[in-house]
């Protein structure tokens, strides 16, 4: 495979840029490997569809990718997923009970990229936020909202 040179400029100044300088008395051996070391896991994250980072690109830039504002206004872990259950109050009635709420999703809570979404969720509880998801199939065909990204926009409001 021939990799693309402005591909390969971007990805060396990506690394060269979150490593920084070389450190007072660093052996500029000891900086490029530093260096190298950050352009293979830049490297990885492209060359790696099923990559956590390119998951969540896919999934918030991705032809599945819903987004929506509503209010959290509870956070429960699903015992039979491990994953957190996000209540939003949309005010659009979607959901079954006709109470305006809507659920979505985080990833497994078990894992680190779950359990921060979770977190991040549970901080944000009475607040407005703007939310992507994406939408996945379960094992068993059923159509799930998973949360990619939340953005606060402040106090919750009326609806």
């Amino acid at each position: 495979m021939t990799l693309d040179p402005t591909l390969r400029a971007q990805v060396a100044l990506a690394a060269l840029t979150a490593t920084g300088a070389p450190r007072d008395g660093e052996h500029r051996t000891a900086w490029e490997a530093r260096v190298a070391t950050t352009a293979a896991g830049f490297a990885s994250v492209l060359s790696n569809d099923r990559h956590a980072v390119s998951r969540v690109i896919d999934g918030i830039l991705g032809d599945n990718a819903k987004v929506f504002t509503g209010s959290i206004v509870g956070v429960e872990i699903e015992e039979s997923s491990g994953r957190a259950l996000i209540t939003l109050h949309t005010g659009t009635g979607h959901d079954k009970s006709g109470n305006g709420n809507e659920q979505v999703r985080t990833e497994d809570a078990r894992w680190p990229l779950g359990r921060i979404m979770a977190r991040r969720a549970h901080d944000l509880i009475g607040r407005e936020v703007c939310v992507w998801v994406e939408v996945e199939k379960t094992s068993g065909g059923k159509s799930v909202r998973v949360v990619r990204h939340l953005e606060d926009r402040g106090e919750a409001k009326e609806r």
